[in-house]
């Protein structure tokens, strides 16, 4: 259930700085909330905007596979909610009974870096009603379209205490061989000015 929040109109040329971070690609319509970004930034205000890329092995995986795997598939679904819940007791207690020492000790420190940050990010990316991907070059052209200048990517160091410690290079060197395999696009962040 989609939930609309009434909030008052805000004035043209308002803002300087709007941050608008894993928003828009949740959105029913994504073009009119830059462009009401565009409206509400004063002139030479910036945006701070990070959607979601598209392409890549792992995102292909969770958009084309888990998440309608999830939406159309009862066992799926029960599967992956005890995950999101954080009860895994049964898992466990079924895994443990078939793995020896060394493959327990293994598990037990994995487990020590899947944390509720972890868990968030994956309820968000299967039970958002919306999870749309962009393609940087298109995007840039739709802020240009609205009126954006100076569009640019930026680069950021993102720190996990959890497993995606191991992937954390790849969003920051979003171009490397490895992360587009992987992450396509990547996690796309654009400066754009008004």
């Amino acid at each position: 259930m989609l939930v609309q929040l009434k909030i008052p109109l805000i004035n043209k040329n308002y803002f300087d700085f709007i941050l608008c971070q894993g928003v828009l690609h949740h959105m029913d319509n994504d073009i009119q909330g830059l462009k009401e970004i565009y409206r509400t930034l004063k002139k030479g205000g910036k945006s701070l905007l990070t959607v979601e890329g598209s392409g890549g092995l792992l995102n292909k995986f969770l958009i084309e596979v888990i998440r309608p795997e999830f939406k159309n598939n009862q066992k799926i679904r029960n599967f992956l909610t005890k995950i999101m819940s954080g009860n895994l007791k049964n898992y466990e207690k079924f895994m443990f009974n078939h793995y020896n020492s060394e493959t327990k000790k293994i598990v037990n420190f994995l487990k020590k870096y899947l944390d509720q940050d972890l868990i968030l990010t994956i309820r968000d990316r299967i039970l958002a009603q919306k999870y749309k991907t962009y393609n940087e070059e298109a995007l840039r052209k739709i802020l240009s379209n609205i009126g954006f200048i100076n569009n640019y990517r930026i680069k950021k160091k993102v720190k996990y205490n959890n497993i995606r410690r191991i992937v954390a290079p790849l969003y920051y060197d979003y171009s490397h061989q490895i992360s587009r395999a992987l992450y396509g696009e990547g996690v796309i962040s654009l400066i754009a000015t008004k």
